[in-house]
């Protein structure tokens, strides 16, 4: 995705921001704890530093956010998770991104998300469990905060935060595209997501379980790759087609249904809203192992559906009208 809230020199005058360095504002939000790093804050967990101070509507809108999220999720945290976010400088055509720390068994990876709130284990951390970094630009365009409506030369920042935390909550994969292995390999061989263990390629192939490198068969370029989860193929009437360009796209290719009208797909359109999961988002996660209550009726999916910790990024794309 790519659009960004600009304070107060660029193309939305929403709130002003002042250009003094400020402290980190830390929130409690449901499950998470969020900590908001202000201009010229500085994070040596993440290596980040806070390009523009957060204002009270943004901060409302990652709040509203996570409540999409947490309204129908009945598991319990082990402790709070702990997320931090950032306004930064992301690269062309980026929205936001989302790392996730990662972990695993050697067989089953996790990202520190999922494990605390959905496994309820009190896994460890270096500073955070997951950040996000969205654009100052709003990737050439302007954010729409708040409830209201957005232009259509506007990207709604609220479908935003609801994309990214759809990633860090278990829409992920492990595939490490500079060795070609499954696994989480840049700091260690964790095993597969419960993400990958659903993905399959034209030809019927899954990523290899318990295998350090590319299965030999599976076509991560494959263009469509499906996801055949039982939820969700009961939800979509069939395998979910998931985003997979002939030419391997990093951070966005094998993570993100290839729907364009739903939340998770990997372009937010100028002037949509997206602010909930939709019906078969919901059904990935139920696919994921995380309970869900109440669970959607069946005729609101099909209409929808038209070791050491290791770091998994993911970013989202804007689309203009």
């Amino acid at each position: 995705m790519k659009k960004l809230a600009v304070c107060i020199i660029l193309l939305e005058i929403l709130a002003v921001c002042s250009i003094a360095m400020a402290t980190p504002t830390v929130e409690d939000y449901g499950p998470f704890q969020v900590t908001f790093f202000n201009n010229g804050d500085s994070d040596s967990a993440t290596g980040l530093t806070g390009a523009q101070n957060w204002t009270s509507i943004e901060m409302s809108d990652v709040q509203t956010s996570i409540q999409a999220w947490s309204g129908m999720i009945t598991n319990a945290p082990a402790r709070k998770v702990d997320l931090s976010m950032f306004w930064g400088n992301l690269g062309s055509g980026v929205l936001g991104q989302t790392q996730n720390l990662t972990n695993g068994d050697g067989t089953h990876a996790w990202s520190n998300v999922e494990h605390v709130w959905r496994d309820g284990a009190n896994e460890s951390n270096s500073g955070y469990d997951s950040f996000m970094d969205f654009s100052t630009t709003a990737a050439g365009g302007s954010w729409n905060f708040g409830s209201g409506t957005p232009s259509s030369s506007q990207t709604d920042f609220e479908s935003v935060i609801a994309h990214e935390l759809g990633h860090a909550l278990g829409i992920w994969d492990s595939y490490f595209a500079a060795l070609g292995e499954w696994g989480d390999t840049s700091m260690g061989f964790r095993g597969l997501s419960r993400w990958d263990n659903y993905l399959v390629d034209p030809t019927g192939n899954h990523p290899a379980a318990s295998s350090a490198g590319t299965p030999g068969t599976f076509d991560v370029r494959g263009n469509p790759i499906y996801f055949d989860g039982p939820h969700a193929e009961a939800a979509y009437g069939g395998p979910v087609p998931i985003y997979a360009p002939i030419g391997y796209d990093p951070g966005s290719s094998l993570c993100h249904p290839d729907i364009p009208t739903d939340l998770m797909y990997w372009e937010m359109p100028d002037g949509a809203v997206r602010r909930q999961p939709s019906g078969l988002d919901w059904a990935f996660m139920q696919d994921l192992g995380w309970s869900v209550d109440p669970v959607p009726e069946p005729s609101s999916l099909l209409a929808l559906a038209a070791g050491a910790l290791g770091v998994i990024g993911i970013s989202l794309r804007r689309r203009n009208a």
